[in-house]
């Protein structure tokens, strides 16, 4: 823990909670400047939008599902406000007298890890946070990690350790918190690891197809693409208005309700929530100029949809629908085909996340990288905390394995 005295100060009028360290060290002086707040309402989170933005713009890993735009939706209709815990790192210049946001965490409580009461700080995660990695100011994270680090207990008293999810291993936020866990020698342990398809823009779609598939792929997707010409016209279409914002929406709560996840009472039209949550995210980012939505029409009939959120120079694949009734010209895997022809023809995105879950049969086929994605657990620093973070990973591991055996005939 970085050494110095804490001093907690008691919620104010806006709901925030005010934790700062002082008389750091010399080798922690950088801290001297910085201020740890945690925002633990809702509405209080309204009024750092702007500090929120720039901070965003600024980040060098970049974290679309953690932007204000989509982070207050998701706590809107899938965090229950009593777990929010918001840590807000600013830096104060006291010449000036202003503060600038260069940290952000969306943390919950949790009050139970599995099937064991261990209280615990974890990354906000929901059916759509694909990504756990906090915004942090390009060439602030040590700093803004070490008092994060710090302040667990501070943050909440009765955590025992922080939970991170999908965290980029490959990302400077995560070289910066390696750095810190061993200069502070903090106790942590990787829960999972596992990697996921990721698309680096070369010099064109077609060296790309032909460096990530074989020619059996190439000839068969060509034989697919041929046959759906043939049926009637081929179309694709990208939102630009709106209007067609609006109908694209609409058609895209429609056609995945078509298919399976239709079926399963997964898809998001089925449910109220999830249903206003892609409205309202889709419909934020898109007016930001975040959003890039597409769909791919056969005789005027979306037969796919897709949606990728752009961050910086790079972009997330959000969501994507195909109709499932022209399967024998695999629409989905033809939409992803287009995908990657307009990421190589954009000049303002250099490369795309996948999101996709490990192993995924139709995006690991067509993309060629890989990005690791860790679940880490990292002790609050006290004695309870390195035990739970030194046995949990293990007891959890001899579950799976008594489950598995049990499974076998």
């Amino acid at each position: 823990m970085a050494s110095g005295s804490l001093l907690t100060l008691p919620a104010g009028q806006n709901g925030s909670q005010v934790t700062e360290i002082r008389n750091p060290s010399a080798a922690h002086r950088d801290l001297d400047r910085l201020t740890l707040r945690v925002v633990t309402r809702l509405d209080a989170l309204e009024g750092e939008f702007e500090a929120w933005d720039d901070l965003a713009r600024a980040a060098e890993t970049p974290n679309p599902f953690y932007e204000s735009w989509f982070l207050t939706d998701a706590c809107r209709w899938f965090a229950p406000e009593a777990q929010l815990r918001v840590a807000l790192v600013e830096e104060r210049d006291q010449k000036r007298g202003t503060t600038r946001l260069v940290g952000a965490l969306p943390l919950e409580l949790r009050r139970r890890f599995g099937h064991w009461p261990v209280p615990h700080l974890r990354s906000l995660e929901h059916p759509y946070a694909f990504l756990g990695a906090p915004l942090m100011r390009a060439g602030y994270e040590p700093a803004v990690w070490r008092l994060i680090l710090g302040s667990l207990t501070a943050i909440d008293p009765r955590a025992r350790f922080l939970d991170l999810h999908t965290v980029p291993m490959d990302s400077s936020v995560a070289i910066a918190l390696g750095d810190e866990l061993r200069e502070a020698d903090r106790a942590w342990s990787q829960l999972s690891l596992y990697h996921r398809a990721f698309l680096n823009r070369t010099s064109s779609a077609e060296s790309y197809f032909l460096s990530a598939m074989t020619s059996h792929q190439r000839q068969e997707l060509r034989r697919r693409s041929r046959r759906m010409s043939e049926s009637g016209e081929v179309r694709l279409e990208v939102v630009e208005t709106v209007t067609q914002l609006e109908d694209w929406i609409t058609g895209f709560l429609m056609l995945e309700a078509k298919g399976w996840k239709g079926a399963a009472e997964g898809a998001m039209a089925r449910d109220a929530s999830r249903g206003n949550f892609l409205i309202n995210t889709v419909t934020a980012a898109f007016l930001r100029e975040q959003a890039d939505l597409s769909t791919l029409l056969l005789d005027g009939r979306p037969i796919a949809m897709k949606c990728n959120f752009r961050t910086g120079r790079g972009a997330f694949a959000f969501k994507i629908a195909f109709d499932e009734e022209l399967s024998r010209f695999s629409p989905g895997v033809l939409m992803e085909l287009e995908n990657i022809r307009r990421v190589h023809e954009s000049s303002e995105t250099d490369w795309m996340d996948s999101c996709a879950i490990p192993g995924h049969f139709m995006i690991n086929r067509l993309w060629s990288e890989r990005r690791p994605i860790a679940r880490l657990l990292i002790s609050s620093g006290t004695r309870t905390g390195d035990l739970a973070v030194g046995t949990l990973p293990l007891v959890s591991t001899v579950k799976r394995c008594l489950r598995w055996r049990g499974t076998k005939p």
